[in-house]
């Protein structure tokens, strides 16, 4: 079941960052961070460059869109993946630092403080399966990205820049990629991983057959579903 979290709300820094979406620039989401400080002044939330205590990161693998500023970001763990107990307290969402890609900026920070939930691997032949999907606010979602990494992603076709074929009668970039599916995504490969490209520069035929729009060829790959 997707969680509820209780006042959950844009840091500073996350308020001037949807100023720049709304601006025009591209912004990346990365992933959630779960810890188990607590903070009960919810003056502070505005403030938070990080979480109090941070436990788990846990990767965005899918982002919805629900109106023209609003978007869904999903995620999910088990506890099959833990080692250690703790209280699911504190929740952020991270993006990456437009200004330099090596950092990442704490974009939202919400906290249950007592109404923390105690999550535990130590129980045999019983794990407990999370979903995290909180509504956030961007100001313009044409200009949001989600990162993704390659070991979350299935179905898989990889593919480099020098597979795009120039077609001068279309005058676009052309990728065949060969495979069928009823829904296709197409990821960029960066330095720091897969980011996800919007569709307003690729267009996919019935054949799944990509043209590019623009002269910017990548290396990446596409998931099929």
């Amino acid at each position: 079941m997707a969680e509820d979290y209780v006042s959950y709300v844009l840091t500073e820094a996350g308020k001037e960052m949807m100023a720049r979406i709304i601006a025009g620039e591209k912004i990346t989401f990365k992933r959630y961070a779960i810890g188990d400080g607590y903070e009960y002044n919810m003056d502070n939330f505005v403030t938070k460059t990080a979480l109090v205590n941070e436990v788990l990161s846990v990767d965005i693998t899918s982002m919805a869109i629900e109106n023209n500023d609003i978007i869904s970001l999903i995620a999910k763990f088990s506890t099959s993946e833990l080692t250690d107990s703790f209280w699911y307290r504190e929740i952020g969402i991270y993006i990456i630092d437009p200004d330099d890609e090596t950092q990442e900026i704490l974009y939202a920070y919400g906290n249950r403080n007592d109404l923390a939930e105690y999550i535990t691997p130590h129980v045999a032949g019983y794990q407990i399966l999370k979903e995290i999907e909180c509504n956030v606010s961007v100001g313009a979602t044409a200009n949001v990205r989600i990162y993704v990494n390659e070991r979350d992603a299935l179905n898989l076709y990889e593919f480099s820049a020098d597979e795009w074929v120039f077609n001068e009668a279309l005058g676009l970039y052309v990728l065949n990629t060969g495979q069928q599916g009823t829904g296709l995504n197409v990821f960029k490969k960066t330095d720091l991983g897969n980011v996800i490209v919007q569709f307003v520069d690729i267009v996919i035929n019935s054949q799944n057959i990509l043209t590019l729009q623009s002269l910017d060829v990548f290396d990446g790959y596409l998931v099929f579903s």
